[in-house]
């Protein structure tokens, strides 16, 4: 036995957390009653949040944007609207200069509610009576404004404004206004639509109707935050334009109007493009207008060819003013015409080609240096251009082409400067063609200044000139460049002028046939439709109840969790045998019936469980000391409430069953019970005997058992310490050994005081109780103390009020006695065989219990 002694650990063996799977189960099944109530409080919140929350509906329009115009398919024309950036103009979709354009168009600024017998109803088109707005100012506050129909003509009004009941009497035929005396906030009108209606709903609710009112630019900023766009296909360019409101068929208005203005939007916004550009093309066709009539008057003055009906200047000329397109031969091939004959005295010598190719090198040198490395010609440079290959003798008309694309580049790109970023997909389209003209222009200079300088070399006759002719040529070389030259200046001047209006023309014909034809870019794929009024986005119930679902869980996850780790008391001899080798006596099972404190409960049931749990502690005792000398057996607990005293008396009446004589001491001095379990008078008893007040034969009572005496702990003592440690106890030991074979002490709680040390010490059978579901783990601890370091031997313990239903928290742990030992109740024939009757633990047959009652018996 001394070798099972020293197996004591130094401390509490307690490891380190380790799941117990159940415990967990008995913390849930013991928190049931709070995760019900838990569930009843999300239940009732869910529900009232779902019937008193205000609706909202949602509904969707959806439109694809930037679809060109028909015409652009059917007669190829150019695109004379640009291409807008798409996420700029979806952006302006749900813009406030948008939106206040689109809800102009709907009944938004009076908003139409009625009280119900829960909660209020927003209305929308069908409101029995119609509020009129006049003038709405943007700073009109956000009342309710109620409304009684007295007759069909007469009504009251009632509101609080800037702090103030306000009661107002009027007719339909009143203005009524909202102000103060600085500032008038709103001017409104007010007739009824259908007084039945509204009589009916009155005789029901008092005041049942109320509206409020809001200037245009607040409805704007109040769905600004309900109004969202989605783009589910970037590529196609699709865009859903997303409405909240509490009214489905309003919110259904909202939606479908603002796709529909935003086709009138796009029409309007690209026509203006299309007339700001024929315009501006109508513009340049009249200065080309005047520019050629001036010419045409300068050229008649140069007396070349004859003057009439055929003259071609004339001829031109009046084709310009008519606006007619020429189909004549080009100037330029009638004046080389008119030099070949020699008109003018102009020289058709070699020495005379010699001298304008040279010129028309100089000019040529002059236009390749003013174009210099530039990729894209700049406007200036266009400008500068334009003079000197007028200058040209013969100018190619591909050069001219060219020089004119690049010109009707710049036009277009000024004509779209107001609407488009230097990085915009068009300006870099025109750019692209500038640059791919200026490409163009600079390979034709090449070819024609290669072709002119070998003409050159052929022509180069001034070596064979004679000395007259060189003098001839020199003395006239300023007659024939004053006059020739401003001639040759004239014609391609004017045949530049005549090209570029031709193509102003057709250009004008072709916007005018472009925007005839034209449709709105954007289309409407798909219009909103009003949701079924009980079919709300929000609150969603499936949302809600999958809510509620969660949360219910989650509480009831971190009730279970948190009791689960606060668990801190002693379930079941597992907990005792991680935390200390001390031998278990026993356990005894929880009574099921409420008792009186202490009371003695063996002899009502010998056969009952609680009988039988004793008769295993007895049974267990030979295993601590098997010799047949007389014993003293000291039962002690930690503190009050554990049931030591109900242990010392039934313990005591089992083994008086058995035959032996024994004898119960009650030295709880501060708290006696002892006399209470046994109905008897506590007069006197330990307290008088210790002080030699009575001898023990006078305080000896007898028990309705046979074999079982007791002493009553007698009056209380003002030092029950004293008296325990006097020589007097030792002495009443002694002469109580030779009458009675057991000697139990219901000793004082030690973790209270420390009265019980000294007859512990002294027990041959130490007994501390732990009561199930009610002593700290912390308690066991203290009897490693009492092994430790006051060095008590044999000591064990029983384990008090084991509740055998709660999963293996009961009888299905089993147990060890730390002797090598193991020992069943029944003796290893388990209950539940016919070897007990537990009358306490039977069902018996009840009434059947209501709804109430079981849901208030969870909570007890």
């Amino acid at each position: 036995m001394a070798d099972q002694i020293d197996k004591i650990p130094e401390a509490a063996d307690v490891s380190d957390f380790e799941f117990d799977f159940p415990l967990l189960l008995y913390v849930a099944k013991n928190s049931l009653r709070w995760i019900v109530l838990v569930l009843f409080i999300i239940v009732v919140t869910a529900s009232l949040y779902l019937r008193f929350s205000t609706p909202m509906y949602m509904v969707k329009s959806e439109i694809q944007l930037n679809i060109f115009g028909i015409q652009q398919e059917l007669l190829n024309l150019p695109n004379i609207y640009y291409e807008k950036d798409v996420w700029r103009e979806i952006q302006f979709l749900i813009s406030p200069i948008f939106l206040k354009r689109a809800m102009s168009k709907l009944p938004l600024q009076v908003n139409y509610y009625s009280k119900g017998a829960i909660g209020k109803y927003a209305q929308y088109k069908n409101s029995p009576y119609e509020v009129i707005p006049i003038y709405i100012n943007n700073q009109m506050p956000d009342i309710p404004i109620s409304i009684f129909f007295d007759d069909y003509k007469n009504f009251t009004l009632q509101y609080t404004f800037q702090g103030q009941d306000i009661q107002t009497n009027a007719n339909v035929f009143d203005t009524i206004i909202i102000a103060d005396t600085s500032l008038c906030y709103a001017k409104f009108m007010i007739r009824p639509i259908d007084f039945d209606r509204i009589k009916q709903a009155q005789n029901s609710y008092k005041n049942n109707y109320y509206f409020k009112l809001y200037s245009i630019d607040n409805v704007v900023s109040i769905y600004t935050q309900k109004i969202t766009r989605d783009v589910p296909n970037e590529a196609s360019k699709i865009v859903d334009i997303i409405v909240l409101d509490e009214n489905p068929q309003r919110a259904a208005d909202i939606a479908n109007t603002i796709a529909e203005e935003s086709l009138e939007y796009n029409v309007e916004v690209k026509s203006a493009g299309a007339k700001s550009r024929l315009d501006y093309i109508e513009g340049k066709i009249q200065n080309m207008t005047d520019t050629i009539i001036y010419i045409t008057s300068q050229l008649s003055k140069y007396n070349y060819h004859p003057k009439g009906e055929n003259d071609p200047w004339a001829g031109l000329a009046n084709q310009v003013k008519g606006n007619s397109k020429s189909t004549n031969d080009s100037l330029l091939d009638f004046v080389y015409a008119s030099l070949s004959q020699g008109d003018n005295n102009i020289s058709n010598s070699v020495g005379m080609k010699n001298f304008l190719l040279k010129k028309d090198l100089k000019l040529l040198t002059l236009i390749q240096d003013s174009i210099g490395n530039d990729t894209i010609l700049h406007l200036n440079t266009i400008y500068a251009l334009i003079p000197m290959a007028s200058n040209l003798t013969k100018t190619p008309s591909y050069i001219m082409q060219d020089i004119a694309g690049i010109l009707d580049y710049y036009n277009q790109k000024a004509s779209l400067g107001y609407d488009l970023t230097d990085n915009s997909q068009q300006y870099r389209k025109i750019d692209y063609y500038i640059a791919m003209h200026t490409k163009s222009l600079k390979n034709q200079l090449k070819v024609l200044m290669l072709i002119i300088s070998n003409a050159i070399k052929e022509t180069d006759i001034a070596p064979h000139l004679s000395k007259n002719d060189s003098t001839k040529l020199a003395q006239n070389d300023g007659q024939y460049s004053n006059k020739d030259l401003e001639l040759f200046k004239l014609i391609r001047y004017y045949d530049f002028c005549v090209s570029l209006y031709r193509k102003l023309l057709e250009t004008k014909s072709s916007l005018e046939i472009s925007k005839a034809g034209y449709v709105s870019e954007n289309l409407i794929l798909a219009n909103a439709t009003p949701p079924s009024i009980d079919a709300p986005y929000s609150p969603s119930k499936k949302n809600v109840y999958f809510v509620c679902i969660a949360v219910f869980l989650v509480i009831s996850f971190c009730i279970i969790t948190i009791r689960y780790l606060m668990q801190n008391t002693i379930m079941g001899i597992k907990d005792i045998e991680k935390r200390s080798s001390v031998a278990i006596l026993g356990m005894v099972p929880q009574y099921k019936e409420e008792i009186p404190v202490s009371q003695l409960l063996i002899d009502k049931n010998p056969k009952s469980l609680i009988s039988e749990a004793f008769r295993a502690v007895r049974a267990n005792l030979q295993f601590i000391s098997n010799d047949p000398n007389k014993k003293v057996m000291a039962i002690t607990s930690t503190i009050s409430g554990e049931g030591k005293t109900f242990i010392a008396i039934n313990l005591a009446g089992i083994i008086a069953y058995s035959g032996k004589r024994v004898i119960l001491l009650d030295l709880d001095m501060r708290k006696p019970r002892t006399h209470l379990g046994f109905n008897a008078k506590n007069i006197k008893g330990m307290s008088t005997i210790l002080i030699g007040k009575d001898n023990p034969d006078e305080c000896i009572q007898s028990s309705s058992l046979e074999n079982l005496d007791f002493i009553t702990a007698g009056p209380v003592p003002p030092n029950p310490s004293e008296l325990i440690l006097s020589a007097k106890m030792d002495e009443l030991l002694e002469y109580l050994k030779t009458i009675y074979d057991i000697i139990i002490i219901d000793n004082p709680p030690i973790g209270v005081v420390t009265d019980g040390l000294i007859s512990i010490a002294k027990a041959d059978y130490p007994v501390y109780i732990l009561r199930s579901n009610f002593s700290k783990k912390s308690f066991i601890e203290n009897v490693n103390t009492l092994i430790r370091e006051n060095k008590i031997k044999n000591i064990s313990i029983i384990l008090n009020s084991v509740d055998i239903s709660k999963s293996s928290y009961g009888y299905g742990y089993g147990y060890g006695y730390g002797y090598g030992y193991g020992y069943g109740y029944g003796y290893g024939y388990g209950y539940g065989s016919g070897y007990y009757d537990d009358d306490s633990t039977k069902p018996t047959k009840k009434k059947k219990k209501t709804m109430f009652q079981k849901i208030f018996s969870v909570f007890s």
